[in-house]
Order: C-alpha cells, then sequence, then structure tokens
C-alpha cells in the first residue's frame, strides 16, 4: 500500500465496517496526496487501493481513463476485486447519481499493455481476478483490453491457471469448498489473448463452483489456443447457480480448438437471450461460436432471440455456429425466435449434436435458416449413440441452405415433426431431410413438387403446400415478411401454435382467425389511412381510404345500423363495420368511425324595447362551427349578426356555411317592462280641508323596482288627481288617484270604507298592512297567489282600522282581497320582492 493512502484508508476502512455501504471514487490522475477517496475531489488515482479498502456492499466508482494493474512492468500483477464489491466505471468525474454516468461517452479502461508500447508479448497475464465472491459482486461499465496470457511456463504452470487463461478476467472458484461469481455489465472485452481459455474465464474445476451473468456487453476479436476465445464457463459437478447471458454481442473472436467466442461446461440451467454471435470462427475444432460440453448434465440450454450470423469452421469440422455434446446426460436443447445466417462448417452448418449416450429433445420455434452451408446438414447435423427424443421445427424458414438441411447420423430421433412452416431450397436435388425415417410434415410450404423432396420416408398431411412460393418481401434485404398474395397466410394449423402469444416481430401470433406459415404473422393491411369526415352532420360526403398490404383486387363492404353498401365515399356520419377479402382468399372486418365537420351551432341574443310600444329591441345570433365563411339569412333580407330599432315580437334567421350545412333558430325579443306605481291614499279629514296625501311607494322601472324617497303630494281637497311618472329609461306612467274626506269615523258619500296597503312593495317575509276608514270594520282578509290560491286568512276584530300581515317568502305580486259577510268589498294588489 502507498504510503501517502495508508493512514486515510486505515481510518475509511473502520468507518466503513461500522457504516456499511460506503462508496469510493477513483479518478485517473488525481494526486495521492490527501485522497481518501470519499469524494471525487479526493479521490485516489489508483484503483486497486479502493479495492482494497472497499468492503462488502460497498461501491467504487471509477473515473475516465486508463488505469493498469500493478505499478510497473510485473506481468502476473492484476486487480483484485473482493466479494460483494460493486464496481463502477465510465464517470466523468462530476455525477452524483448512478444513473448520470455514460460509459460510451467516458471510457474507463483496464489495460494489459504495461510494456512497450504495440508489443504484446510483454503484456498483462490477467487483467482482474476474483475467488470467494457472489453473483452480488459486480463489475460494470468498464473496457477490457490488451491483456495476453501467454506464460512460457508450461510446466509450473497449467494450461488452466492464471497466466495461461482467463486474460482479461479470472474467476479462481477451483477446488471443494472454493467458489467465484461475478455479474459482468455494460463492459466491452476486446483484444485479449490466452494460451488456453479465453479473455473470461470461470473456473470451478475440482468439485469447484463458478458461474457469471453477462448483460449488455459486448466481446470482440479476443482469442484463445484452446477454447472459448471470448468466455468460457468450466464446471464438473451440479452447480447452485445459473450461467445467464442478456444482450450480448460477440464478433470476430476466435478459438482454435472450439467455441470461437464461447465455450461452457456448466452443471446447471444456461439461459442465453438477445445476444448476437457474429463472425466467430474455429480452426481445428466444432462450434464456431459457442461449444457446450458436459457429462451427467440434467438441465436444459435455452437460446431465446438470438442471432447468429457468419460464423464458421475450418479444417473439416463441425456446428458452424453452435457445437453440443453431452455425455451420459437427460437434457434438451431449444430455440426461440432465433435466426441463424449464412454460418458454414462441414457438417452441421448451423447446429451440430454429438449425443454420447444422451437423452437431448431439440426443440426450434420462430426460427429463421438462411443461407447456412455445409456438406450434409446445412442447419443441423447429429451423430446419435442413442436415440435423441424429440426433434421439433414449429413456425420455422429454411431458405436457400445448401445440401440437405438435415443430416442425423446413427441413431435417430424418436420423433421428428415440421410443423407450420416454409422451406425455400436452392438448386440441387437433396432432400430436406437425409435419413429414410419418417419425418412428419404437418401444414408446411415448400417449393417442390411432392412430399418426397422433404425426405425418403416424410409424411405429408392434406394440408402442405408443393411447389409453393411465399413470396418474401425482399429476402436480398433480408426481409422474409410474407407479402399479401402469398400462399403461406391463414394456410397454418392453429392447434400446432398452443403456447406462442406472438410472432416474431412481437405481434399476434393470429391474426386472421388462422396461423400464418413461418416464424411471421402476415398483417393484412386494411387500415384506415385516411377519412375524411362529412361536411353536415345529415350529409352523404365522407368518405375512407384503406391502405396496407394486401393482394389485390380486394372486396369491400359495409353495413351501418340497417344500411349496407360498397362504396367508401357517400357516406353520411355513422359507425361503419367494414369487410374486406382480398384476391386470395384473405378476410378482415374492421370498424370505422366517419365523423362530421363541426355543425353550426346559433346561439340567440336579445334585448326588449327601452318602454312599451317602442321599436327599440335588438334581435341577434353568435355562431361557432360550421365552415366559414358563413351567410345570415333574417326574414327582412338583412344579413348581419343583429337586428336593430326592433318591436318586441319573434324573428326567423337562417345561418348557411361554405359547405352549404344550414341551420336556423327563432329568436324572441322580449316585451318592455311597463312602468307600475304603487302607492299609498291618505284622505282629507274633511269634505273642504286641504289635508289628503298621496303617497308613492315604490316604482316599477325598467331598471328593476326603484324605492321611491321622494316627497309626496300633500295638502290635497278631496277629489281625483292625475299624476305622471318618468323611469329611468325616459318611459311613463299615468295614474289617478282619488282622494276622500272623512267625517269622524265615517266616510263622505254613502260612507263606504276606503282601503290601502302600506309598505307596497313589501319585501318578503316582512311585514305589511291594511288600513281603512269608515263607520264599519271588513269581517275578514284574505292573501291570493298569482294563480288564485289562498295563501292567508285573516279575521278581523270589529272596531279595528288596520290589520298586519307578514308578506309572502316568495316574491311575486299577489291579490288582497277584502271581505264583508259574502261580497268582497274591495281587490288591492300587493307586489312583494
Amino acid at each position: 500500500m502507498r504510503p501517502t493512502f495508508v493512514l486515510l484508508l486505515i481510518f475509511s476502512t473502520l468507518f466503513s465496517q461500522t457504516f456499511a455501504q460506503t462508496r469510493w471514487y477513483v479518478r485517473a490522475g488525481a494526486s495521492p496526496v490527501g485522497a481518501d477517496a470519499s469524494s471525487w475531489a479526493t479521490a485516489t488515482p489508483f484503483l486497486q487501493d479502493a479495492l482494497d479498502a472497499a468492503q462488502f456492499g460497498d461501491t467504487v466508482w471509477v473515473s475516465q481513463g486508463t488505469y493498469k494493474p500493478g505499478s510497473g512492468t510485473d506481468r502476473y500483477a492484476a486487480f483484485v476485486l473482493r466479494n460483494g464489491i460493486r464496481v463502477f466505471g465510465g464517470f466523468a468525474g462530476t455525477e452524483t447519481q448512478l444513473n448520470q454516468r455514460d460509459w460510451v461517452a467516458y471510457p474507463t479502461v483496464l489495460s494489459g499493455n504495461i510494456g512497450a508500447p504495440n508489443d504484446s508479448t510483454d503484456n498483462s497475464y490477467n487483467l482482474l481476478y476474483l475467488t470467494k465472491t457472489g453473483m452480488t459482486t459486480r463489475f460494470d461499465g468498464f473496457i477490457l483490453e490488451r491483456a495476453n496470457a501467454n506464460n512460457p511456463d508450461n510446466v509450473n504452470v497449467f494450461a488452466h491457471e492464471r497466466g495461461h487463461s482467463g486474460s482479461a478476467i479470472y474467476l479462481d472458484g477451483q477446488g471443494t469448498g472454493n467458489f467465484a461469481y461475478l455479474t459482468i455489465a455494460n463492459c466491452v472485452i476486446r483484444n485479449n489473448r490466452a494460451d488456453h481459455f479465453g479473455a473470461v474465464y470461470a473456473n470451478g474445476r475440482d468439485n469447484g463452483k463458478t458461474a457469471v451473468r453477462v448483460e449488455n456487453c459486448r466481446f470482440e476479436n479476443n482469442s484463445a489456443f484452446f477454447k472459448g476465445g471470448a468466455l468460457v464457463v468450466e464446471n464438473y459437478a451440479l452447480q447452485p447457480e445459473a450461467f445467464q447471458m442478456e444482450n450480448a454481442v460477440f464478433s470476430g473472436n476466435f478459438g482454435r480448438i472450439g467455441g470461437g467466442a464461447l465455450y461452457v461446461e456448466h452443471h446447471q440451467v444456461i439461459e442465453i437471450q438477445a445476444c448476437r454471435f457474429e463472425k466467430n470462427s474455429v480452426f481445428a475444432g466444432s462450434g464456431g461460436a459457442i461449444s457446450l460440453f458436459g457429462t451427467n448434465l440434467s438441465h436444459t440450454v435455452r437460446f431465446d432471440a438470438c442471432t447468429f450470423s457468419e460464423n464458421f469452421t475450418t479444417g473439416n469440422l463441425d456446428g458452424g455456429a453452435v457445437d453440443y455434446f453431452p455425455s451420459n446426460s437427460v437434457t434438451g436443447l431449444q430455440f426461440f425466435n432465433c435466426s441463424f445466417l449464412r454460418n458454414s462448417a462441414s457438417e452441421g452448418g448451423c447446429i451440430n449434436i454429438l449425443n454420447g449416450d444422451s437423452y437431448c429433445p431439440l426443440r426450434f420455434e420462430q426460427c429463421r435458416f438462411i443461407q447456412n452451408t455445409a456438406g450434409p446438414g446445412s442447419v443441423l447435423a447429429t451423430t446419435l449413440l442413442s436415440p435423441l427424443g424429440e426433434l421439433r421445427f414449429r413456425q420455422c424458414l429454411f431458405y436457400e441452405n445448401s445440401e440437405s438441411e438435415l443430416f442425423l447420423a446413427g441413431n435417430s430421433a424418436d420423433t421428428l415433426l415440421l410443423q407450420n412452416s416454409i422451406v425455400v431450397k436452392t438448386g440441387g436435388n437433396a432432400p430436406f431431410f437425409n435419413r429414410s425415417q419418417p419425418l412428419r410434415i404437418q401444414s408446411s410450404l415448400i417449393n417442390r413438387p411432392d412430399c418426397s423432396h422433404f425426405g425418403p420416408a416424410s409424411i405429408c398431411d392434406t394440408t402442405a403446400i408443393f411447389n409453393g412460393n411465399p413470396f418474401f418481401a425482399d429476402p436480398p434485404n433480408g426481409d422474409f415478411h410474407l407479402n399479401p398474395c402469398s400462399q403461406a397466410i391463414n394456410a397454418g394449423d392453429n392447434a400446432l401454435v398452443a403456447g406462442l402469444g406472438s410472432d416474431l416481430d412481437g405481434q399476434p401470433r393470429i391474426r386472421a382467425g388462422r396461423v400464418d406459415l413461418g416464424p411471421y404473422e402476415h398483417d393484412l393491411g386494411f387500415v384506415p389511412t385516411s377519412i375524411i369526415p362529412a361536411s353536415c352532420p345529415d350529409s352523404p360526403d365522407g368518405a375512407v381510404v384503406f391502405g396496407g398490404s394486401n393482394c389485390a383486387p380486394v372486396f369491400i363492404a359495409w353495413s351501418m345500423g340497417g344500411t349496407f353498401g360498397t362504396r367508401t365515399d357517400s357516406l353520411v356520419p355513422g359507425a361503419y363495420v367494414f369487410s374486406f377479402i382480398d384476391a386470395a382468399g384473405h378476410g378482415a372486418i374492421d370498424t370505422v368511425i366517419i365523423p362530421s365537420l363541426p355543425p353550426l351551432v346559433l346561439l340567440p341574443s336579445s334585448a326588449a324595447p327601452n318602454c312599451v310600444g317602442e321599436s327599440t329591441g335588438v334581435a341577434g345570433v353568435s355562431i361557432s362551427g360550421g365552415t366559414g365563411p358563413v351567410q345570415i339569412a333574417w326574414e327582412n333580407g338583412n344579413s348581419g349578426n343583429f337586428l336593430f330599432s326592433v318591436p318586441a315580437g319573434t324573428y326567423p334567421v337562417t345561418v348557411t356555411d361554405a359547405l352549404g350545412c344550414a341551420a336556423s333558430a327563432l329568436i324572441e325579443v322580449p316585451a318592455a317592462q311597463e312602468v307600475e306605481v304603487y302607492y299609498t291614499v291618505t284622505p282629507a279629514t274633511g269634505p273642504m280641508q286641504a289635508d289628503g296625501e298621496i303617497r308613492i311607494d315604490s316604482v316599477l322601472t325598467c331598471m328593476g323596482v326603484y324605492a321611491w324617497n321622494g316627497p309626496a303630494q300633500t295638502n290635497l281637497l278631496p277629489g281625483n288627481y292625475v299624476t305622471t311618472v318618468t323611469d329611468p329609461c325616459g318611459c311613463f306612467a299615468l295614474f289617478t288617484a282619488e282622494v276622500g274626506f272623512t267625517v269622524g269615523t265615517a266616510t263622505s258619500g254613502n260612507e263606504a270604507p276606503v282601503f290601502w296597503l302600506a309598505p307596497n312593495p313589501v319585501h318578503a317575509g316582512r311585514e305589511f298592512s291594511l288600513h281603512w276608514v269608515g263607520n264599519d270594520a271588513p269581517e275578514s282578509v284574505w292573501l291570493v297567489d298569482a294563480l288564485g290560491r289562498v295563501v292567508q286568512r285573516l279575521e278581523i276584530v270589529p272596531g279595528s282600522h288596520q290589520v298586519d300581515m307578514p308578506a309572502p317568502l316568495t316574491a311575486g305580486t299577489y291579490r288582497v282581497l277584502v271581505w264583508d259577510g259574502n261580497r268582497i268589498l274591495q281587490v288591492l294588489r300587493v307586489v312583494v320582492v
């Protein structure tokens, strides 16, 4: 440990033991003086120092730059990573959150080029070493390059040990009780070389435990003189952890004896998903991309959504892409949604199986085999010491592969099935399957005249299509979707696709009622590309245009409610159910809504004349919707939005838009409010006494109820008085009020009593009074509403000259009926406001 860092690391280590999950910072070129690795500002420049300080659960953040193991040219020096530590590269050196890093823009490199530049013979034997680490140990966001495990000592250093294997990463899980696991993510491992096993080697020999999990990594141009140029996982006993890879790319790797990219001997589940293997190769062995081997295996190997392209073997050996050799095992090999493109080998251009007395069913579902080459078995070759089990191809595509696609030597499979698949053979007469064992063909297509071209003992069901042309979209450019006139559309057996919910594109596996042949489901493509709304809510000028992929000519029919038709234009608005049948007999149903353009909406407006009898009213209309410009037509010929100076009444208007859509309305101009005067009369005290009074209580005007607060007309002799009241709008009212007189308690003339109400109008719920003068008091008083219903009834005390009543709670005009026995003496009006 470097002196400038030791004291700080002692303190930090003690601190991390007390408080778990410490973060350590490493920055290339940082000053070691005062560096405690607790922040970017105090980051250490020495990666190994941070790895030594970190404890289980800690993280180490490493900024961009190049880091080399050791401090000089010691080829044995390597970075050592301990259990449970997670190391992340790809930082600029300013981040505070892990998701802020960008390992592509800020590469963090572990380089083995510790000696002379451009001379690989003196480079590091190994870049990273691990032992006794669990799967939570993580190495994420690094480039590992230019290590060379070519130790010249072949006597004291075994081929599988450090110095000869695992030039980029060496996981040492060898021996009983030992283990080594690692998750490798977002890494590029390139240009590394090894004498024996490749760039990454997980060693679980001698009852050891080991596995790796690879996520989103790229392995480029790595090489091994023995096996597995890029990655090797090797163990001989049952393992607790699966070997898993996802989104990894292996390109241009080389393994001389086998497994150009990957060699796996793993006694647990193997799962490889969404990985690409391209242009990997071997020289004197099998498995141009992958070699799988094992004795006493009991688990399945599964590939899902993987692509194998242009991998190859030379030296007359087998398995251009994959070689599998299970011995004394009960296992299985499965490929789902995989593509094999232009791989080559002497036998088994894509896959070779050497079955050493094992039960190993093979399943291929929705896989593509395109232009692969081999002597026999351009897709699959097997050498079987015991029956293989079932061999099944379901929803697969075989296109222009050389010779016989399937070659089985020795014992054969128990059951051979080709289901809902497409076979397009290139020139020559080699059958699809070379053996005399029956190959059962179910609902499949071949571009050959009869069933014998599938194999000498093949059995074709009645749905097989011979001399078929699948009409692929664009084979030279790799597009093998079905054209709309393909015989493979709707030609499969739905009973054979149980468990397949989607096709190779991830779209529904069955779209038009019956499954298509091959890995892709064709979309008949009767898709509305343009919908033209109707111009008016009831206009037959809507239309729909259908596009997509279909086999012309196409018959189209529709239903909408109780109507039917075949045109796609001249449609009124509504929901149409369209049915399609193309020239190939393919059908589909779709529902299309034909809308209308926004309809015209007329919003009436009006104002009453100022005064009764005047022509000062206004009729108007506001317009929304429709297609401008619009035309407005009033009955009197006007064309504006408003009619001015009109009397109360009804005014028809019609609006027509630019498309001829029309809407009409009747605009009501209400009558003007009459001026109404409410007053109280106080009689004079005698026939010649000028002490009568007319008091105006309130006036109902154009602006509502006006509470009169002006002077009363006083000092009036008995007689009739005509009064004129003018409101704020200039409207007026004439009313005649009679001022009577009293003599003692009797009225003048025939001594009939005189009645008046006060206050009038009266506020709802408030009290008002009926007053009278005269010889006799009435017997009762009734309050009646506008519909003639009695609201209240009061008996009058004899000899009184006033009765008080509560006004109703509801505003309006009411009548007060004054009764004397069976006759009404007087009817007065009271307004409740």
